[in-house]
């Protein structure tokens, strides 16, 4: 696959930074009053809405970050296991729907998750799926033994043996808001991008996520910006409206909600072609061209075979349908430069925040 490259400063070393700060300093730093578990290196695509495009984003940012060179670890955490199939994972072998994250999890770090290596060239991924179910059960009952703060670092301890390992952390979360699994979680993400579609209702969702920020329990919890990964092309008043609202919002809530373009264009067939192939945009662009030329090579063949036995053309492909090469979605080629320039943008602010954080713990050591 196509490597992008997303420019580094010049002797910053990401991974090196990481490893140090997740095997001592971090963990050290944020053992506070406040009981935070920051792993520094975490970034999610969040909204409290399902249906806003976060579990797209999120591997579509897990795959574009890993191709352009960056050691890339998913994290699924949804009892659905939408990751999982995305990333064509989903009842294979390595599927394990969850069990081994809440092994870890209910035995308090001293399991180790499952984690599937080169899901993708750089990318390993944590796969979740029904046995998720448990684990705010388990938090729970970590609490009345470890108490409130202990029981929102467990998933910090699962993950901090590996954290240094990778660059970047992505974690895909269930929608709902609130409760002991978002607690913990928000307790160990250090990045957040909101994704919100174009309706009023995953809107409105925006002032719960906002909410688990401002009034959670991890000061260094920050919003990169906001992006928009259902946009309707055809509905350019509509697009204009809702560009025209965030930007308000983004105003009002003092340039959390900086929105980060481009907006990702809304195509169903891309997106059936993404289900149905269990890739994403970006993978499958590389596809279009030999794909449109078995469709076309089809075409003559069938239409070839009808002249020569007398038939109607329709009858001969209707008869030879189980063999016609399924095509590609042209809309995959926006999709997936969409996709890339938000990589790109993501991780410049990603990297720039974290320059700066590690900077401050440095000060403070």
């Amino acid at each position: 696959m196509q490597r992008w490259v997303i420019d580094t400063p010049r002797g910053y070393d990401i991974r090196g930074h990481m490893r140090f700060f997740c095997n001592y300093g971090a963990i050290e730093h944020h053992l506070d009053p406040q009981g935070v578990h920051v792993l520094p290196n975490t970034l999610t695509f969040f909204n409290s809405k399902g249906g806003s495009g976060k579990t797209t984003m999120n591997c579509s940012h897990a795959v574009a970050s890993a191709a352009a060179g960056w050691n890339t670890l998913l994290v699924d955490l949804d009892a659905q296991g939408s990751a999982g199939r995305q990333m064509g994972v989903k009842k294979t072998p390595d599927d394990d729907e969850g069990q081994s994250l809440r092994d870890a999890i209910a035995m308090h770090g001293r399991a180790a998750p499952n984690i599937v290596r080169d899901v993708r060239p750089g990318l390993d991924m944590i796969v979740g799926g029904k046995h998720t179910v448990e684990i705010p059960e388990l938090l729970l009952s970590a609490e009345r033994t470890l108490g409130r703060d202990g029981a929102h670092g467990l998933i910090e301890t699962v993950l901090a043996p590996y954290a240094g390992d990778y660059d970047l952390i992505v974690f895909d979360l269930p929608p709902a808001p609130g409760g002991v699994l978002h607690d913990s979680i928000f307790a160990t993400l250090h990045y957040v991008v909101y994704t919100v579609a174009p309706n009023q209702m995953s809107i409105d969702s925006l002032e719960q996520a906002w909410t688990m920020v401002v009034q959670g329990p991890n000061p260094d919890l920050e919003v990169l910006g906001l992006c928009v990964p259902m946009w309707q092309a055809n509905a350019k008043k509509k697009n204009a409206g809702l560009k025209s609202f965030l930007d308000n919002l983004s105003g009002q809530m003092g340039g959390y909600f900086s929105l980060i373009d481009p907006v990702v264009s809304r195509s169903d067939t891309a997106g059936a072609d993404m289900v149905s192939e269990q890739k994403l945009a970006i993978e499958l662009v590389p596809l279009i061209p030999q794909r449109k030329k078995e469709y076309f090579n089809w075409i003559k063949e069938t239409k070839a075979e009808a002249k020569k036995q007398g038939r109607d053309v329709s009858e001969v492909r209707k008869e030879r349908k189980a063999s016609e090469p399924a095509r590609l979605s042209e809309s995959l080629i926006t999709i997936a430069e969409e996709h890339k320039r938000i990589t790109i943008e993501v991780n410049s602010r990603f990297r720039a925040a974290q320059g700066e954080y590690l900077a401050s713990l440095m000060e403070s050591a």
